[in-house]
This record gives structure tokens, C-alpha cells and sequence, in this order.
């Protein structure tokens, strides 16, 4: 759980060191079984604070493409609006299909 890092390429003028949010919002046809389609709705939160960032290639007139480089401090996935996956560094939290991992060692700290 101390490892999660993200990395994301796009467009930035800049880049402060403090936290920010990245929401994906993604809908997908499942199969069931007899075939036929259901949508689902998936929602991605990170909790990121920025820890690298490339100079990007420059050229005259045009935006600067650079890649950053992401500390995850919290992460949630929901499906259909059920929590899924949540993590949380600062607060211990490791939940997987609302089975929180974490919550023994919570309540001896």
C-alpha cells in the first residue's frame, strides 16, 4: 500500500506540490449471461500531489507536453455506485468490496 503511483501525460502550464484530484468517469457494456448488454458506470478518484514533471519539448507557439509523475494518497473505484476498491494511506484504510482490510490495525493504534 506504500507504493501507489500514477503517471499521467497531458498539457500543464504548471505544477504546484500540493494535492489535487483525478476523477475518471467511464461507462461500459457488461455481458450477461444470456448474452445480452447491461451499462455499468465506473468512477475513478485519486487523491495524487505531484512528484515529478519533465521539461517537455519546446517549441515556439506551441503548448509544452510534459509528463508527470503522481504520489496516490487516497484511491476509489464505485461500480454502479458501489464502493468497490478505497484506499486511503493517511488514514489506513484498505477496503475491497466493502471488507475493510485495515480496520484490526485502526483499532489497536
Amino acid at each position: 500500500m506504500h507504493r501507489l503511483q500514477a503517471r499521467h501525460r497531458r498539457r500543464v502550464a504548471s505544477c504546484k506540490p500540493e494535492a489535487f484530484d483525478l476523477i475518471a468517469n467511464i461507462v461500459q457494456q457488461k455481458t450477461v449471461h444470456d448474452g445480452s448488454y447491461t451499462p455499468e458506470h465506473i468512477k475513478a478518484y485519486l487523491r495524487v500531489i505531484p512528484k515529478s514533471i519533465t521539461g517537455g519539448d519546446f517549441a515556439w507557439g506551441d503548448n509544452i507536453e510534459r509528463d508527470l509523475s503522481f504520489e496516490v494518497i487516497s484511491y476509489k473505484v464505485t461500480v454502479n455506485g458501489e464502493t468497490y476498491l478505497n484506499v486511503d494511506k493517511p488514514n489506513g484504510i484498505f477496503e475491497v468490496n466493502g471488507k475493510d482490510y485495515n480496520a484490526d490495525i485502526r483499532a489497536l493504534l
